[in-house]
């Protein structure tokens, strides 16, 4: 059965369902169980007519991590693809509410923790965001300052790893005036809107050191 009309648009009568929060992590077998309902709990109504998606991340070869996310897997043989018996080149590591599978030695990770995506950015917050370049289309011209940031002017970089792409110092001391570098542990793209506290002390910083 198909369920795709092309290869982006759901068919016609067709309802997908996405995982909408972490409820619950668990290491077995190697690698990370999380148990992700497609309705976020509060009441013990939510738990009702309930899709709930069971996801496996592990290490599988050095630089490699699978996904796996099943809801019912009963049936038929499921299409297969030959690839070669995991290895054991990797770790997990749960810690409370987050947990961590790393592909050694390539150090490629995948985080998860515990809760929905809206508990690090309130959506409003986000959709106000988006929407003050969205309406305005100037999102590209609002990245000109990447381009006409001189590599002589003194610069500060705040390294938060959820971030779209970390920056590496060896090479940004190459193009750049880095006059203080920080990394952080929690925090990612939105990093105003995630750790503002983190992130205005970060300005003062820059600024007492160029005043």
């Amino acid at each position: 059965m198909r369920f795709t009309d092309g290869f982006w648009l759901l068919r016609p009568g067709v309802t997908a369902h996405y995982g909408r929060e972490a409820y619950d992590l668990e290491r077995a077998d190697g690698g990370l169980v999380v148990t992700a309902p497609t309705k976020v709990i509060t009441t013990r109504g939510d738990t009702l007519n309930l899709p709930v998606l069971t996801v496996t991340v592990a290490p599988h070869l050095p630089g490699i991590i699978r996904v796996r996310i099943v809801h019912h897997a009963g049936g038929g043989e499921p299409l297969r693809f030959d690839v070669t018996p995991a290895d054991g080149s990797g770790e997990v590591r749960l810690d409370g509410e987050a947990a961590v599978v790393r592909s050694v030695p390539d150090l490629i990770e995948a985080a998860v923790r515990l809760g929905r995506p809206e508990d690090a950015v309130d959506r409003d917050h986000l959709l106000t965001n988006v929407m003050l370049y969205w309406l305005t289309n100037t999102a590209t011209s609002s990245a000109r300052l990447y381009f006409e940031a001189g590599t002589c002017r003194p610069t500060v970089v705040a390294v938060f790893p959820k971030d779209i792409a970390l920056p590496v110092r060896s090479l940004a001391e190459k193009t750049h005036n880095i006059v203080h570098w920080s990394e952080f542990g929690r925090g990612g793209h939105f990093a105003a809107l995630e750790q503002p506290e983190t992130f205005v002390e970060e300005l003062r910083t820059f600024f007492r050191l160029v005043r």
